[in-house]
């Protein structure tokens, strides 16, 4: 008689990978983007994220904001939101277009503060429909 398995709690780690599912590609990599006010466009990439500074040589100049960092966004019509790609640019030269799940974690602490929970965030589904919606596409007139 085979009894009954006991199904044992995730780990917090293991709980974070299950709700990154939906954005996990064939490949294995995560792609997700993220609908947020222009302003946070402008907001600056913390210290020590890979790819975050602007460099003079050897010394950093300055710390990118979200607008540098992010491989792509798109404006919304009125310019009051963008739909960031939370891939990035870590040199002109080295685009990360597709993430790990490292980096899909830090994008969660950087982003909660701002109500950008990862419920909040878009699947490439969610992505390619928000774009075509009328707050992003300029749309046709038939009438015409």
């Amino acid at each position: 008689m085979i009894e009954e398995l006991e199904t044992l709690p995730l780990t917090p780690e293991q709980e974070f990978a299950a709700s990154m599912a939906r954005f996990r590609h064939k490949n294995g990599a995560y792609y997700a983007w993220v609908e947020a006010p222009i302003a946070l466009m402008n907001t600056e990439i913390p210290e020590g994220v890979n790819g975050g500074s602007i460099y003079d040589g050897e010394d950093i100049v300055r710390q990118k904001d979200v607008g540098e960092f992010i491989l792509s966004a798109v404006l919304s019509l009125d310019n009051s939101t963008a739909i960031g790609s939370l891939a990035y640019m870590e040199r002109p030269t080295i685009r990360q277009k597709r993430v790990d799940l490292v980096e899909m974690l830090n994008w969660k602490v950087f982003l909660e503060p701002y109500g950008l929970t990862v419920d909040k965030w878009l699947d490439s589904e969610q992505y390619r429909a928000r774009i075509m919606s009328e707050e992003y596409t300029v749309g046709t007139d038939d009438t015409a």
